[in-house]
């Protein structure tokens, strides 16, 4: 109730200089017979001998009774005076709105959508008048600029950049330095896979060919990670080419759908455990169904920026998995093996200069007595009835330290088709844009230098 206001008012400026324009005429009018009526009542004698007035006299023009004269014209020249207001200037903006609505905003073909068959639509006329008084615009980014369709594209493990698509902004890029960049289909390798959510290709570490890397314990914890934590719905046949995911946001959607194409086919969720399909984690390249007992969920909120998730191995060990934005969780690493960390902040950059939106994944061993000890001071902040989240997140800062560093996820969200030549339009229009993002500094630079260059 605090933060309530007045409800604005929907009428068009030039509806609200129109009614001060007449209210201006109306001033006018009735000071102009104001003028007037005074004016007869001051020389009604010389009006009087004038028109050669004899025996009785109407009260308007009686010299006798001035007040009265006064007041009769005063409305006598209200009469003739009030051509001079243009009531029917409203009829006719509003003929000129109505024309300009339907015959020329809904036909526009350059507004038809193709795709849903929907034509422009104008549901007031008070929007074509506005249209020309624009000087800002205010939008979001993510969803109204870009299509918020979330593809898996590159990322980092152990120190080592994999993934070779080229992204719209690179082009970009590419083009405002003077370099043309051809990003063909065909030269693709047959391991590449492009499906939702997913949109990856490097013979290093697809199929399987992980195991061969330099860092292949590294790799297999990355696709654990990247299996296992999140809260994630799984949906229809579990099988790879049928299952479909339910996510709270694309992003997630897009991590574990990467998590199937690398060999770690997360298929089942009870309350308790999450069922992965793992292949290619042997020389041999067997597959094996591995149930991971979740025991803590940290859920993910604007304020922490991150998600953790404790899970017991089939072996009874216990590890922490957490995923998040790169400050957060560089501020919660153990100390040393500062190459794998300045190497991919690095790579972070990159991505981000590339227009990718990134997370950083890293995970933590336990023991059970760290584990019981912490779990009590869990199981009593969720079940405070006061201040539960703030508890919960103090107690989340009890476990998530002392992380190691597993890599780091590079995920694309492509831009609406039209959005280049829409804002190259509207700048040449004198129209200065103003984008909301939570995206790194490089990464909405880059998307901004895109959008106008990649036309």
């Amino acid at each position: 109730m605090m933060n309530s206001m007045n409800v604005p008012s929907k009428r068009s400026t030039l509806e609200k200089k129109l009614d001060k324009l007449i209210l201006a005429l109306f001033a006018t009018l009735f000071t102009m017979c104001v003028i007037g009526a005074i004016g007869s009542g001051v020389f009604i004698n010389e009006k009087y001998f004038y028109l050669g007035l004899r025996g009785r006299v109407e009260d308007q023009f009686n010299p006798k009774n001035r007040l009265v004269v006064t007041i009769l014209t005063m409305f006598t020249l209200i009469t003739l005076y009030s051509t001079i207001i243009p009531i029917s200037l409203y009829v006719s903006i509003e003929m000129i709105k109505f024309i300009q609505c339907a015959q020329f905003i809904n036909n526009d073909l350059n507004m038809y959508h193709a795709e849903s068959n929907t034509p422009a639509l104008a549901r007031t006329s008070n929007l074509n008048e506005e249209l020309g008084q624009v000087e800002y615009i205010f939008s979001d980014k993510t969803g109204t600029l870009t299509r918020n369709l979330m593809e898996f594209f590159k990322c980092s493990i152990g120190g080592e950049i994999y993934g070779t698509g080229i992204t719209e902004i690179e082009k970009g890029g590419a083009e405002r330095a003077g370099v043309r960049i051809d990003d063909d289909e065909d030269k693709r390798s047959a391991t590449a896979v492009h499906e939702k959510g997913f949109n990856f290709d490097d013979t290093r570490i697809m199929r399987g060919a992980w195991r061969n890397e330099p860092n292949p314990e590294a790799c297999m914890e990355f696709f654990r990670c990247l299996a296992i934590c999140h809260t994630v719905l799984p949906e229809g046949e579990e099988t790879p080419e049928k299952i479909t995911y339910q996510a709270a946001s694309p992003d997630e959607a897009a991590l574990v759908a990467a998590a199937k194409n690398f060999g770690f086919f997360f298929y089942r969720r009870t309350p308790t455990t999450v069922m992965v399909r793992e292949s290619h984690v042997d020389r041999m390249g067997s597959m094996q169904d591995v149930a991971y007992e979740i025991l803590n969920v940290l859920e993910f909120n604007s304020t922490r920026k991150r998600q953790s998730v404790v899970c017991r191995f089939p072996n009874g060990k216990l590890v922490l998995y957490c995923k998040g934005a790169d400050n957060v969780i560089y501020e919660r690493l153990a100390d040393g093996n500062y190459d794998i960390k300045k190497t991919s902040r690095e790579h972070l950059e990159q991505f981000g200069s590339a227009g990718l939106r990134t997370l950083c994944l890293a995970y933590r061993d336990l023991s059970m007595d760290q584990y019981k000890s912490w779990n009590e001071k869990f199981v009593q902040a969720k079940s405070s009835l006061r201040d539960r989240d703030k508890k919960l997140d103090e107690v989340a800062e009890l476990i998530e330290k002392d992380l190691v560093l597993i890599g780091c996820t590079a995920i694309e969200d492509k831009l609406q088709e039209g959005v280049p030549a829409c804002i190259e339009t509207l700048s040449a229009a004198g129209i200065k844009i103003w984008v909301l993002t939570g995206d790194k500094m490089e990464t909405a630079i880059n998307i901004a230098y895109g959008e106008v260059l990649i036309v």
